[in-house]
């Protein structure tokens, strides 16, 4: 995400690197920089895909014997202007496109044909504390459960309210926002009937570990023909990520309950990962 970039490196006296565009990073805004900082960039990307067996053309199902090519193109550009430390506006644009045969059936996940991935202001209301508000992507732990789809060639993203808390070894994200279904030739709109919400808390005042413990809501009260899609799912889970000498390793888990009022059933299900690696080339 870019949001999160980092360039405070270009501050730094000793650095002496030439990166392509770091002019375009940290430029002053106002005649002596009064009004802050003002950052530009962006990504482009062509992605060619040879499908066999996917059913994306008119009377196939998955795994029928067909096959497509598809060029994915993605362009995205952002700005973020750092009023202080205290204020700042972020926007990001997305342009995603697809070249491919006549007859290929389009993913809701391949175009997009120019719209808004993220368009938010940030206000630290006290030390530590920051609210957003606006349209965001959302991205936690090893992006399992929540992520802005990066694979996909439109991404994923939502809008509402975040606080975000940093304290000592402790940092929390409260949010409550509504999914922002994508509409290839429409402007996209949050989708209200679609709320997503929770708690995610990060302890990382171990030398060698971090713990993650989360609560993630999502209610859909989307009324479908001929079946009611209404559902109220909730999940409560934590996650280990650490080291021991040059030996990685994560456990991640956790209970699903709620409400298939569609199905008229009860929700109940759970989760649970286990990864284990290892660091090559010493420290």
């Amino acid at each position: 995400m870019f949001f999160t970039n980092d360039f405070g490196y270009l501050r730094d006296p000793k650095y002496c690197g030439c990166c392509l565009g770091d002019s375009l990073k940290l430029m002053p805004v106002g005649a002596c920089g009064q009004y802050g900082t003002l950052d530009i960039g962006g990504q482009t990307r062509l992605r060619y895909h040879h499908e066999i067996g996917m059913g994306q053309n008119p009377g196939l199902t998955r795994f029928q014997q067909n096959s497509n090519d598809l060029l994915l193109s993605r362009t995205r550009l952002y700005t973020n202007w750092k009023l202080d430390d205290s204020v700042r506006f972020f926007a990001e644009g997305i342009h995603a496109g697809l070249t491919t045969t006549d007859d290929y059936v389009t993913r809701s996940i391949d175009e997009n044909n120019g719209d808004l991935l993220n368009l938010f202001v940030d206000l630290e209301v006290v030390d530590g504390s920051t609210v957003r508000v606006g349209r965001q992507e959302l991205l936690y732990g090893n992006q399992r459960l929540i992520s802005p789809l990066d694979w996909a060639n439109t991404r994923r993203t939502f809008e509402g309210i975040r606080w975000l808390q940093n304290s000592g070894d402790w940092s929390h994200d409260l949010f409550y926002t509504n999914l922002v279904p994508v509409v290839a030739n429409c402007f996209d709109e949050a989708d209200y009937d679609q709320s997503f919400y929770g708690i995610y808390s990060t302890y990382a005042g171990f030398k060698h570990a971090k713990i993650d413990a989360y609560y993630v809501g999502y209610d859909n009260e989307t009324a479908a023909t001929p079946i009611d899609t209404d559902f109220s799912i909730h999940t409560f889970g934590l996650r280990v990520d650490g080291s021991v000498d040059n030996w990685l390793y994560e456990l991640e888990g956790g209970p699903q309950l709620g409400r298939q009022s569609g199905l008229g059933l009860d929700h109940a299900a759970g989760f649970f990962t286990a990864g284990l690696g290892r660091k090559l080339g010493g420290d």
